[in-house]
C-alpha cells in the first residue's frame, strides 16, 4: 500500500513539488492568484510558525484518487500541478468563504470500514465534487490551530472561518455540472466532530465503524498515520490517554484506545445531523438507503447506476480492474486470541452502543436490516 497518506501532508507535498515552501507570495498576490484561476487548491498546510498553504492550478481535474494525496501525486508525475506556490495560513482570512461549494455531507468513520467505498461511489457521478481525506486536512490544519496539538481546537470564529473557507477552496467547481460536494475525512479526525458541528451545522455527517478486531487487523497488514503518529503529542490525543501511558501501549493496545476514543466522542456527540452506519451494512442494496437518510441526497436513476459500479471493485484500486472480495472472516481469524480480548476490553461496550443508538440506521434485532429498506432503488429519485 502506498505510505504517502501515512506521512503529514506538508512533507509529502515537498516531495512531489520540490522547492514549494521556497515559492512564498503575500497574502494579496496569493488572493489575486487565486480569484483570477478556478483551478487553484490547496495542497496541503505546513503548520510551523504561522503557518503556511500549499497551492497549485490542477486545473478542471476532478479528485478522482481514493485519497486526495494521490490525486496529487499523478498529477505531479505528470507535471500537472502548474503554478505552485506557497502563501501564509492568514489568506484564509482574506478569501470569502462561499469560493467553492458548501459541503451537502461529512463522512466520518474508524478506518477500515467502508469509507473509501462511499466516497468513491459519490465521486462516480459529476455532479459531485468528492475530497477523499484533503491533505490539508489530514494533519496541517489541527496541527495549525492547536500549537501542534498542546491544545484543543477552541471554536473561535477565526478557525471556524478557516475551516470553512479551507473546504471551499477544495470544493471549488471546477467544471459544469458540479453541484454538491462531500467530505471524507481521515478516521481520527472524527475526533473534532463538535468543532466541526459548530462550522457547518446543518450539513449532514455520517460515520461509519466496523468490528475492531477487523479494522485492526487491516490495519497491521500495512499502515495508518494513527500509528505514524506514535511518539508524538498526537497519540495521546488520538488515544484519549496520558502520554506516558501511551508510551507504555504495544500497537494492538494503542489502536483499540484510539477506536474506543472515537466510538465515544460519536456516542456522545448525538443530534439529527448525524447517522451511523456498521459496514456490514453497506452494500448495493442499501446504498440508496444510506444516501437519502444519512446525506440527505436522493440521485437520478443514471447517476445511482453510475455510483453502483463502484461496489464491483476493490475501493483503493482506483484502475478499476481488482474485484473486491469480503474478508472480514479472515481479518478476524488472523488476530491472536489474546490481542482479542484487549480489543474487545477497550470497545465492546461501545460497538453495542452504536448498534443500539438512535441514530444508527439499521435495526440490529435479529440480525435484519431496517424494515423500511425494501428494494436496492429505496432513495433514489423518481
Amino acid at each position: 500500500m502506498n505510505e504517502l497518506y501515512a506521512l503529514p501532508d506538508h512533507e509529502v507535498v515537498q516531495r512531489l513539488v520540490p522547492g514549494i515552501e521556497n515559492k512564498i507570495l503575500g497574502i494579496d498576490a496569493a488572493c489575486r492568484r487565486i480569484g483570477e484561476c478556478s483551478g487553484v487548491v490547496p495542497l496541503a498546510i505546513d503548520p510551523a510558525g504561522d503557518g503556511h498553504i500549499y497551492f497549485a492550478d490542477i486545473g478542471d481535474y476532478p479528485f478522482r484518487q481514493w485519497q486526495y494525496i494521490f490525486t496529487l501525486q499523478h498529477l505531479a508525475g505528470e507535471g500537472r500541478l502548474q503554478q505552485p506556490f506557497s502563501a501564509p495560513l492568514a489568506v484564509l482570512d482574506q478569501i470569502d468563504e462561499t469560493i467553492g461549494l458548501a459541503p451537502s455531507g461529512f463522512i466520518f468513520h474508524v478506518s477500515r470500514c467502508g469509507s473509501t467505498l462511499i466516497g468513491k461511489a459519490l465521486g462516480r457521478s459529476r455532479r459531485n465534487i468528492v475530497i477523499n481525506q484533503g491533505a490539508p486536512l489530514q494533519r496541517g490544519f489541527w496541527a495549525a490551530i492547536t500549537d501542534d496539538f498542546r491544545q484543543p481546537a477552541s471554536p473561535t470564529q477565526q478557525n471556524l472561518s478557516r475551516f470553512r473557507c479551507l473546504i471551499g477552496l477544495m470544493t471549488r467547481p471546477r467544471w459544469p455540472g458540479a453541484e454538491a460536494a462531500f467530505i471524507k475525512l481521515i478516521s481520527w479526525n472524527s475526533l473534532y466532530l463538535d468543532f466541526i458541528r459548530a462550522a457547518c451545522p446543518a450539513v449532514p455527517k455520517l460515520f461509519l465503524y466496523r468490528q475492531p478486531v477487523e479494522v485492526i487487523a487491516s490495519v497491521l497488514q500495512g499502515t495508518t498515520a494513527v500509528l505514524e503518529a506514535r511518539g508524538h503529542r498526537q497519540a495521546a490525543f488520538l488515544a484519549g490517554q496520558p502520554s506516558a501511558a501511551v508510551e507504555r501501549m504495544d500497537s494492538v493496545t494503542y489502536l483499540a484506545a484510539c477506536y474506543a476514543n472515537y466510538f465515544k466522542t460519536m456516542l456522545d456527540g448525538t443530534g439529527q445531523d448525524l447517522s451511523f452506519v456498521n459496514y456490514k451494512h453497506i452494500g448495493p442494496d442499501t446504498y440508496g438507503y444510506i444516501l437519502k437518510y444519512a446525506l440527505n441526497l436522493m440521485p437520478d436513476r443514471a447517476d445511482y447506476n453510475e455510483m453502483l459500479k463502484q461496489f464491483q471493485y476493490h475501493s483503493k484500486d482506483d484502475s478499476d480492474k481488482i474485484a473486491f472480495r469480503d474478508d472480514s472472516e479472515k481479518k478476524r481469524s488472523g488476530i491472536p486470541a489474546s490481542d482479542r480480548v484487549v480489543i474487545d476490553r477497550a470497545c465492546d461496550a461501545l460497538m453495542s452502543r452504536l448498534e443500539k443508538a438512535s441514530q444508527n440506521l439499521f435495526d440490529r434485532q435479529d440480525n435484519t436490516l431496517a424494515a423500511s429498506v425494501e428494494t436496492a432503488s429505496h432513495g433514489i429519485a423518481t
